[in-house]
């Protein structure tokens, strides 16, 4: 079944912090790129936020916002997404960042660690992630793409593998793009876009694109447009081993079912990949691309590279024996040459955690 897709930006400022934009600027620059959801996290503040709802197109609905603060300290910063209130950044320590955490999440908030491997002091104190987690079930998602041109940092790949590791120690924590939006960019960056991903005929509000984040119903990509299901699964999903071959929820990201004692079923996979239509980003096309779709570490199947991404794009199906799948998680990836540059990663999405 297909889902609504919505391109959206979790890590954005103004200058209420260090960013360049107004409060209205950063609203038409957003609608203007094509985006249907925005998040304002400026630095230690959210009183950009406030001045969102009197913005027209927030009025008219043709963008969602959600309020947010990106807590800068001299650890690390953190993306604190849509919390009841603004939780007082100010005592953290390395050792104490858990306390906080639990405390944005009990106040109905979402943790993101931003940019985690970005130097640090003296260039950029607090940018790199020093806090000593000592339960990443409080994280909802690292920030493995920041700013433009991510496919050519270290600091991407460093942040790609943080989140690998926890994913396969168990952790169920989703990878976020965060374009950390401060002014007008040049005709010729590429950033990195987030889609929330929504059952068909839902739309885009505020409960709909808190709950996609918070479930991890959602892909980044330097790009390309993805639909991934297993079945009748999506991204968020919560399945037992032995239901993958059986219906999903529907809704997307809400559903678990317990594992079947027999196994045995075949479930279909189908990775359908289609040419982005965000304008800015169609002058950076994606050549001989190659899916892959994983369970934990081992490959499940890799596509042969498609030479031009063009046109309804192309689709991969394949039938998975349920019984081979272990627990963790099933996701995808999509590899292909990009900027002149061979097997860049220009998607990643986030997994269906199996049980």
């Amino acid at each position: 079944m297909n889902k609504y897709q919505y391109p959206v930006e979790v890590h954005s400022h103004t200058y209420h912090s260090d960013g360049q934009f107004s409060v209205s600027e950063l609203v038409d620059a957003a609608v203007d790129f094509g985006y249907k959801g925005l998040i304002l996290t400026d630095h230690n503040s959210s009183a950009g936020y406030l001045e969102m709802a009197e913005v027209e197109a927030v009025k008219s609905g043709a963008l969602v916002t959600l309020h947010g603060m990106e807590w800068t300290t001299y650890f690390g910063h953190m993306l604190a997404h849509d919390a009841d209130y603004d939780v007082d950044w100010r005592e953290a320590t390395v050792d104490t960042i858990d306390d906080y955490m639990a405390e944005v999440r009990a106040a109905n908030g979402l943790v993101g660690i931003a940019h985690p491997f970005d130097i640090g002091s003296p260039i950029c104190t607090g940018c790199h992630w020093d806090f000593r987690v000592k339960d990443f079930s409080l994280v909802n998602y690292i920030e493995i793409w920041n700013s433009n041109s991510p496919q050519a940092k270290l600091e991407s790949v460093l942040a790609y593998e943080l989140w690998l590791g926890k994913l396969l120690e168990g952790y169920e924590i989703s990878c976020s793009a965060g374009r950390d939006w401060h002014r007008p960019d040049g005709p010729d960056a590429n950033m990195g876009v987030t889609y929330v991903e929504l059952a068909a005929g839902k739309a885009l509000t505020p409960a709909t694109f808190k709950e996609a984040l918070r479930s991890g119903s959602y892909y980044i990509t330097l790009g390309p447009r993805v639909q991934f299901s297993v079945g009748d699964w999506h991204m968020g999903d919560r399945v037992g081993a032995g239901k993958l071959a059986e219906g999903g929820a529907g809704e997307g990201g809400s559903a678990t079912a317990e594992a079947g004692a027999d196994g045995g079923a075949a479930a279909e996979v189908r990775v359908a990949v289609t040419p982005t239509e965000l304008r800015d980003l169609k002058q950076f096309p994606v050549t001989h691309a190659v899916v892959s779709v994983w369970n934990n570490n081992t490959l499940l199947h890799q596509s042969e590279p498609v030479a031009e991404l063009g046109g309804d794009g192309f689709e991969v199906v394949f039938a998975l024996d349920t019984a081979a799948v272990k627990p963790g998680f099933v996701r995808f990836e999509v590899r292909g040459d990009f900027r002149g540059v061979e097997n860049t990663l220009v998607v990643v999405g986030n997994p269906i955690y199996v049980k």
